[in-house]
């Protein structure tokens, strides 16, 4: 459900943009998700664009129990994963790589309060990906400097004009009738 949720959410921003519905499978996208997002962008990333509507050529998780699914050989992939947090092993797969993606990661200092929840926050994670983008312009080679710039040449340049969505994507789950 949360799958053809953020398909849907893709497709009204393509439309938005001036994508034709015929070109939706073939326009190429980059996705970012924390936490489910991640794991829902990965399970697009996993099959062909044609079966999914949608052609993820990039995506950066932050978070993310997706360890189960492997990508498309074309899909570039970063997987950031903080050392504390449970979550990304919740789908019950060790913390290996099952494919080509780059795995980056970062141990945390324990907070005064809250360790499980600073671990998994969308703001330490950002705070994570702030200190990658550093250590990728410091060692400019290998294959994580290669996959963020390649996640990078997605990303607008300077003076190009952006505009951004906002989506509500959500799953009822609904109580058995008796």
């Amino acid at each position: 459900g949360m799958r053809l949720g953020l398909v849907k959410a893709l497709h009204d921003a393509m439309r938005r943009d001036g994508v034709a519905p015929e070109d939706y499978a073939s326009e190429p996208v980059l996705l970012v998700g924390h936490s489910q997002g991640g794991r829902v962008g990965v399970a697009l990333a996993s099959k062909a664009p044609e079966a999914v509507g949608v052609d993820i050529e990039a995506i950066l998780t932050v978070g993310a129990p997706a360890r189960r699914l492997r990508i498309r050989p074309e899909v570039t992939m970063v997987a950031v994963a903080h050392d504390q947090d449970i979550i990304p092993s919740t789908d019950g797969t060790p913390d290996r790589v099952p494919d080509h993606r780059v795995s980056a990661g970062r141990s945390l200092g324990r907070p005064k309060t809250s360790p499980l929840y600073y671990a998994h926050s969308s703001a330490t994670y950002t705070e994570t990906v702030r200190h990658l983008e550093r250590k990728v312009r410091v060692a400019p080679w290998g294959r994580l400097a290669s996959a963020v710039a390649a996640l990078s040449d997605f990303l607008p340049q300077p003076g190009e004009a952006t505009r951004v969505m906002f989506y509500e994507i959500w799953q009822e789950i609904l109580e058995p009738q008796r």
